[in-house]
């Protein structure tokens, strides 16, 4: 396994993934990390992001109601045509218990590849703190044994 980390700003999360895992950082804000593996259709794409902002010199973080408007109108409105949300066993994100999740699924025909994939889609929130985690996969079974990676999901920052 390796830990690895995904900043943002002055804060970070951390993640533990098996080694077979690749690693690219597309460009933005924060970056989004890309990862998967040459052995099957599994990809992990994790994004954080950190707002806030100055109002009369004093920091102001983005509540977490907002961050959750925030997500479903870019996430989950965008993508996902249902509101078929997804369990996701609290006990997975035991390491991050002041945060809130929400978390989606969805099935799509992808027509770059001909292939039904499978999409789970998890925002997870703190004041001023938001992570989207999106597991894609063609085989829905390892697309829910990824979400045991959530268990090592670390963040590191304003407490």
């Amino acid at each position: 396994m390796k830990r690895v980390n995904i900043t943002c700003g002055d804060n970070y999360w951390s993640i533990e993934l098996p080694e077979i895992f690749n690693e690219k950082i597309e460009e933005g804000n924060c970056g989004e990390h890309v990862f998967w593996t040459n052995i099957n259709d599994l990809t992990l794409r994790i994004t954080p992001w950190h707002f806030e902002r100055s109002v009369e010199g004093n920091v102001v973080f983005a509540p977490v109601e907002e961050l959750k408007h925030i997500f479903m109108e870019s996430a989950i409105k965008a993508l996902f045509n249902t509101d078929e949300e997804c369990d996701v066993d609290d006990r997975l994100l035991e390491n991050l218990s002041d945060f809130e999740k929400v978390a989606y699924k969805r099935v799509f025909w992808d027509e770059s590849d001909g292939k039904e994939t499978y999409h789970i889609c998890i925002g997870i929130f703190k004041v001023g703190e938001m992570l989207s985690f999106n597991i894609f996969g063609t085989d829905e079974s390892e697309c829910k044994d990824a979400l045991k990676h959530l268990r090592t999901l670390a963040f590191s920052g304003r407490q």
